[in-house]
This record gives structure tokens, sequence and C-alpha cells, in this order.
């Protein structure tokens, strides 16, 4: 019996021994895996605290908006007052005569812009870094720098100068542009938009919109509305009322025309004859 006795013994204490073993098992791996989870909580609310605190930090930072300090609206309108006009300077010359006396060979420079009927004028570049300045030769309209930034073609000339012929442009009409290689790209007036200067001498002006006076834009909102496109071409001179030249803002707005499969293939005449 006593050695029965402790076999028995002998077994239930293994028995046991390997219960605790299992338990103290269990109670690590639970152990484990509550620190495992801590771990993970604990590694999302820091990184939730982390982004919060930035964004509590940038809100909080003053922010610096620089205004659109080079926006301008060029003045287009007492520039060219002691120039002499000519009302038939340009009108009989045909775009197959005016071509070859523009024409420099420069394939990335606009150097004419024609329209049928209305004008043939020589086009300049502005000066670097004077984004103001628009040529008072009669006969020539100057190319604005700072509009080709936004996607616009803008044209400038003085209402006492070229820029007189502006005003005889209409809805619809077809513009031409020369480039320095003889190539062309055609235009077709899809608005036109005038605005009164309340600074009229200065190209910061604040502007009045003639077709909703309430409306008040100022010289960056102004130059957006008008200036950023997809490749559109702008043509600006100014308004003259009650004697005042620069009074108000002309803007011709044209859109590109894109030529047919055949035009682009075999250019004609006739195709010629449609573009202008």
């Amino acid at each position: 019996m006593g050695f029965h006795l402790r076999i028995f013994l002998l077994t239930v204490l293994q028995g046991q021994l390997q219960i605790t073993g299992q338990l103290i098992k269990y109670n690590q791996f639970i152990t484990y895996k509550y620190y495992c989870t801590y771990l993970i909580q604990t590694s999302l609310f820091m990184t939730r605290f982390l982004v919060l605190l930035s964004l509590l930090a940038a809100f909080l930072t003053p922010v610096h908006v620089q205004p659109a300090v080079d926006a301008v609206v060029p003045q287009t309108g007492a520039g060219a007052l002691s120039s002499t006009y000519s009302e038939d300077r340009a009108q009989a010359q045909s775009l197959t005569e005016f071509i070859p006396t523009v024409r420099n060979g420069n394939a990335g420079q606009i150097v004419g812009v024609f329209v049928n009927n209305a004008f043939a004028f020589k086009v300049v570049q502005q000066p670097a870094s004077n984004p103001g300045f628009v040529s008072e030769e009669t006969d020539v309209v100057t190319e604005f720098s700072m509009a080709a930034n936004y996607g616009t073609i803008g044209l400038l000339a003085h209402n006492t100068a070229a820029g007189k012929d502006f005003s005889n442009i209409l809805d619809g009409m077809k513009i031409v542009l020369v480039y320095g290689d003889g190539t062309l790209a055609r235009f077709r007036v899809s608005q036109i938009r005038q605005y009164q200067a309340l600074s009229p001498r200065s190209p910061y002006s604040n502007f009045k919109d003639l077709a909703d006076p309430a409306q008040t834009l100022s010289v960056e909102s102004l130059f957006y509305k008008i200036y950023q496109s997809d490749g559109n071409l702008v043509l600006q001179t100014c308004i003259e009322k009650d004697g005042e030249a620069s009074w108000g803002r002309l803007f011709i707005i044209a859109e590109p025309i894109t030529l047919s499969l055949i035009e682009f293939i075999r250019p004609n005449s006739h195709a010629l004859a449609r573009a202008i």
C-alpha cells in the first residue's frame, strides 16, 4: 500500500505541475497579448496626438499671404497722345503682303497681328522686368510678357495709337497672329469686356465691370479673370471718356481656331482665306 500510495501521489503532483506550467504559459501569453495591445494603442494615441499637434501648430502659425504684386493691368490710354494717327495706314494691306514685312526667322516670337479689312500691326516685346511697358509707336502693338505666364497671349496698344482700331473688332471676327518664321495662329473673338478704372492712370487700379457696375475688382482679380486661360488671345487698350484717355480698359478675348486635318496636311489659299 505504501508503494502504490507514493506512485499515486507522484502522479497527482506531476499533473499539478503540468497544470501549473500551462497556467504560467497562459498567463504569460495573456500578459504578452495585453502588452502588445497596450503598445499598439499607445502608438495610435501618440500618432493622433502628433497629428493634432501639427494641425494646431499650423492653425496658430501666422500665415503671410503674399499679394500678387506682380499682377498689373497696363495703362494703355495716355501714352501716345502726341503720335500721328492715320485711319488708312494698314487697312489696305493683305495678309500675304503683310507677312514678309514682319518676318524675322524667329519661330518662337510673335511679330505681327492681322485682322482682315481692319489692321495689320507689327508686334514688339516688352523690355525685361517692365510689364507695364506699352510701345507708343502708332503702328505697333506690344506683347504682354506677364500674360504668357498664365497661358494667354496678351497684346497691348494705346487707344491713341494702334489700340484705336481695337474698338472696331466685333464678336466672332477672326484675328491672325504671325510668327517670325511666317507661321500663322488663328483666333476667333468670343468676348468683349469693358471696365472702368477707378484710378485711371495707375496700372494697379481697382475696376468696375461695366456689365455689372455693382461689382468692383482688384487689379489682381481682374488680371486673373482676363489673362488666366488655356491659350486665349487678349487685345487690351484703354477706353476714353469725359476727356480722360485712360478712363477704362477694353479687352478683346479670342479663342484659338483649330485647323482641320485636311488644312493641316495640305495648307492652301482656300484655307488661308478661311483663316482671315
